[in-house]
C-alpha cells in the first residue's frame, strides 16, 4: 500500500551507493514518522536498505544535574557522633532504582535553581576512598529537564491560592 500526503517532507533521496548520507531536517515538531521508499531504477534490481536511523537533538533549554547521593551505612548529624545502620545504605540505593524514570521536581538552594524532568539514570555505587575523613558510598543522580523560573513566597493572601500561585511547601 502505497500513501500519499501533503504533510510528508522529503529529506533524502539516495539513488545509489553505499549511503552514510546524514541530513538534518530544518522542520521542527515534537514527534517524527519515518518513511522509506524503495524503487527499482531498471526494474530488475531489487533495492537493498540495511538501516535507517533518526537521532534527536536535545533542544538548547534542556538541562542535566547531576548530583552525588551518600547511600552508605553512616549517618552523620550536625554536633553529634556518627552513627552506622546497618543496610541502610542499600535500602536507599534500592529506593533510588526505584524512582529511575519518574517525573521529578528537582530543587537546588545553592545555586537557586527548580529544574522540571526525568530522572534519567542512577550510576552504580562508587565507593570513596577519603586520606582524611571517613570512606562514603554514594551514587550518582542524573536528571533531565528544563530550568524553571523560582517563585518567590506571595505575601498577600488577595492572591489566586496560597503562597507561590498555590504552591505550598511543608517542613522547614
Amino acid at each position: 500500500m502505497h500513501v500519499q500526503s501533503a504533510s510528508f517532507t522529503s529529506a533524502l533521496t539516495q539513488l545509489g551507493g553505499t549511503g552514510d548520507a546524514e541530513k538534518q531536517i530544518a522542520e521542527v515538531s515534537r514527534y517524527i514518522i519515518g518513511k522509506v521508499v524503495l524503487k527499482s531504477t531498471n526494474n530488475v534490481d531489487t533495492p537493498k536498505v540495511k538501516s535507517v536511523q533518526f537521532r534527536a537533538l536535545a533542544r538548547p533549554e534542556l538541562v542535566v544535574a547531576q548530583i552525588p547521593i551518600n547511600i552508605s551505612d553512616r549517618v552523620e548529624r550536625p554536633g553529634r557522633k556518627p552513627l552506622k545502620v546497618k543496610g541502610l545504605g542499600d535500602e536507599l540505593y534500592s529506593a533510588l532504582r526505584d524512582k529511575e524514570g519518574d517525573s521529578v521536581t528537582l530543587e537546588i538552594f545553592e545555586p537557586s535553581e527548580i529544574i522540571r524532568g526525568v530522572i534519567e539514570r542512577i550510576s552504580y555505587p562508587i565507593q570513596s576512598n577519603e586520606v582524611l575523613g571517613s570512606d562514603t558510598t554514594y551514587a550518582i543522580i542524573t536528571v533531565r529537564g528544563t530550568r524553571q523560573t523560582v517563585l518567590e513566597d506571595v505575601t498577600s493572601v488577595n492572591t489566586l491560592g496560597i503562597s507561590a500561585f498555590g504552591i505550598m511547601r511543608f517542613g522547614a
